[in-house]
Parts: C-alpha cells; structure tokens; sequence
C-alpha cells in the first residue's frame, strides 16, 4: 500500500461527510466520528463553519477531512452538482399559456435569472461567463426547469 504523506506526517484516514454549510455543530454523529479518531471535533466545526459562513445555510456540501497519524487533520469542501444547487433553488410558477383558441395556466418548475448568473459565478468563478452559463443552462434544460425574469 502507498503511503501518503504531508509535511513528513503519515495520512491515516480520509473521511467524506456531508455537512450543511455554517450549522455544523459537535454533536452526534460528527463529534463521535471525529472524537473517536482523536480530533478535537468543536475546533473542527469552528473553522468549518468560518470556512462556510458565505455560504446559504440550506446548501450540504460533500466535505473530504483527512486525518494524519499526530492527530491534525485538514479539510476540502468539493463543490456540490449543479443539478442539486438547481434542485434546491426551483420553485412553481403558474404561466398563461395559448392552446388554440384560449388561454390554459400550466405548473412550471422555474429558477430565477439572479439565482442562475449567482449559480454561474459560485460553480465557475469569472473564468469565462458565456461558456459557464452555456453549461449551467444545458443543465437547466435538462432538468426541465425554466427560467423566470421576476
């Protein structure tokens, strides 16, 4: 087996949890899985949440914790999909739509414009707005999901 190591300290475990952004608290689970490794779990939930205070507290993000045999360890939030960030910010919208001869209302599932150029610049950073709102709508089509100016 390859060891793995950081500043000369052997990497011991890697655990993913999924975390709720700025509300982590010490308690049970987290606290009994990083307690039971030897990690002192209120200093952990202190700079996750500083890490993730920017964050809307609704938003979970899959959190990669690597634990090193002196009992230090370190941190990596990884970005959730963009389907799940959509699926969070959808929400129904009643449109008039034409059928021939009369107007019917039809559901639609709808995100706003804020939200998707927000959703851009959270998953894409400024590299290039037009090639990540291309792929954020692509994404948007596929689920279905329209997009509301209101």
């Amino acid at each position: 087996m390859k060891e793995i190591l950081r500043n000369n300290i052997l990497l011991r475990h890697v655990i993913d949890v999924y975390l709720r952004a700025g509300l982590v608290d010490s308690g049970p689970p987290l606290g009994t899985i990083l307690g039971n490794m030897g990690i002192n779990t209120a200093k952990f939930c202190k700079e996750f949440n500083e890490f993730t205070k920017d964050l809307p507290s609704y938003l979970v993000v899959c959190t990669r914790i690597f634990i090193y045999e002196n009992r230090t360890y370190s941190f990596v939030v990884l970005l959730s999909s963009t389907t799940y960030i959509l699926s969070i910010l959808k929400f129904q919208k009643s449109v008039q739509i034409w059928h021939f001869d009369r107007m019917l209302n039809k559901i639609v599932f709808c995100v706003t414009l804020n939200d998707l150029l927000k959703l851009c610049l959270f998953k894409f950073g400024l590299s290039s707005m037009l090639s990540s709102f291309k792929t954020v709508w692509s994404t948007l089509n596929s689920c279905g999901l329209k997009v509301s100016v209101s």
